[in-house]
């Protein structure tokens, strides 16, 4: 029996395991895809849609990757040459982009903007009427006096 001749296309562990150790070391996957032993894209996107396990433990790697992203943030700005300031401000900002994408609840900005409590609500709802009732009164005893 021959060797098959061309890119994997069956789902293979070994295949995907190899993968995603090379999603967490920061390799895109058109590169991991580019080599001659892996599936093509199409392949690998194919059984991250089928397979919920192989999706589960790509998004996890995507996310391992942020926390190696981070870790050369603080690299670079330690060991920025001074003449490079501007270009290690680009990198910077590039890699806390990219984090903040990858992992949005760990990196991601917080929001200016929070909903009140329904408490909250509830307090802003009893200061605004009295608020009305109280100038409703005001105009009745101006009224009353002329």
């Amino acid at each position: 029996m021959s060797n098959p001749v061309g890119r994997p296309t069956s789902y293979n562990a070994e295949i995907t395991e190899k993968i995603i150790d090379l999603v967490i070391d920061g390799q895109p996957i058109r590169f991991i895809c580019s080599q001659v032993d892996m599936p093509s894209v199409a392949t690998v996107m194919r059984w991250l849609h089928d397979y919920p396990e192989f999706a589960k433990q790509y998004a996890l790697a995507k996310e391992m990757y942020a926390h190696c992203i981070f870790d050369e943030i603080q690299h670079i700005a330690d060991t920025c040459d001074p003449a490079e300031v501007q270009k290690a401000k680009l990198m910077i900002d590039a890699r806390k982009y990219i984090t903040s994408r990858l992992a949005p609840k760990k990196y991601g900005e917080a929001s200016l903007i929070e909903a009140p409590t329904e408490e909250e609500q509830k307090d802003r709802e009893i200061i605004i009427t009295r608020r009305i009732v109280g100038a409703q009164l005001s105009d009745l005893l101006e009224n009353e006096e002329i």
